[in-house]
């Protein structure tokens, strides 16, 4: 006996019975008649959700990634990277170590709005990657920013 015809006998056939379910549209679509399903009729189990009344657009659910946070870290990057000509050791350098501590937190926030299921991909490079990239220069930008102060103590 082949493996399809098995599997066919183990499952009962059932029938429902009860009220046809009629479909409400909510976003605009036409309300389709049972004439226009071409005879299919859904009965009802009784395993329906019902009026869940959530009261707001599924819209407002979308999670972005944090966008905002990864320029902002862009930006004290470069801020710590353009007083390094300027002299303004200690103000860079204090600015590059923010700018590396708000990457870690751009990406602990991009992880976890990453576990959400309405979360919205991004085209291009990913905010991680980007933030990633951000704090490897920024380590950079400190290190020099070390070596410029170990050199004005030296003197």
């Amino acid at each position: 006996m082949p493996f399809s015809s098995r599997l066919r006998l183990a499952v009962p056939k059932r029938r429902f019975s009860g009220t046809p379910i009629r479909l409400r549209p909510t976003i605009g679509i036409p309300a389709l008649s049972h004439d226009e399903v071409r005879g299919a009729v859904v009965h009802s189990d009784d395993w329906g959700d019902g009026d869940a009344g959530l009261g707001h657009a599924p819209l407002a659910e979308l999670v972005h990634s944090p966008s905002g946070l990864a320029w902002t870290c862009a930006a004290a990057l470069a801020v710590s990277a353009v007083l390094i000509p300027f002299g303004q050791l200690w103000p860079g350098y204090f600015t590059g170590v923010a700018a590396a501590a708000l990457c870690m937190v751009t990406t602990v926030i991009d992880r976890q709005r990453r576990a959400s299921p309405n979360y919205v991909v991004t085209t291009g490079l990913q905010v991680e990657t980007r933030v990633r990239m951000v704090r490897i220069a920024a380590f950079f930008v400190c290190l020099i920013h070390i070596v410029y102060l170990a050199q004005e103590a030296a003197k």
